[in-house]
């Protein structure tokens, strides 16, 4: 059987060809950096609108300078495309009701 298989292999020939990465934002943004401050921003306007923002202890210039910080760790790090999918997960779970922890994650 492991012969089949080195000689089934070894007549395979695989042939990839790369195209333009899709599209999955539309034309809004243009591309996951940008998606990735636009939720950001969201997230942080939303926090505040549902008063769960203690401008007593940060002004909102030193939030939104800790933002613009961790956003930019992120982006020279390459990884804008991987918090926007684990946001995906989290979104979804949450939505379900699937418990989803209050850990550090990955990114930390």
């Amino acid at each position: 059987m492991l012969t089949t298989a080195l000689f089934t292999l070894s007549d395979t020939h695989l042939s990839l060809t790369t195209h333009k990465p899709m599209d999955v934002f539309g034309s809004r943004w243009r591309d996951h950096a940008e998606k990735l401050r636009s939720d950001a921003i969201n997230g942080f306007t939303s926090k505040i609108k549902q008063g769960r923002i203690d401008f007593n202890k940060h002004t909102r210039e030193e939030y939104e300078a800790r933002i613009d910080y961790e956003l930019s760790v992120i982006d020279k790090m390459g990884f804008n495309a991987y918090f926007l999918i684990v946001s995906d997960f989290v979104t979804y779970a949450k939505g379900r009701g699937i418990p989803v922890g209050p850990g550090r994650g990955s990114g930390a």
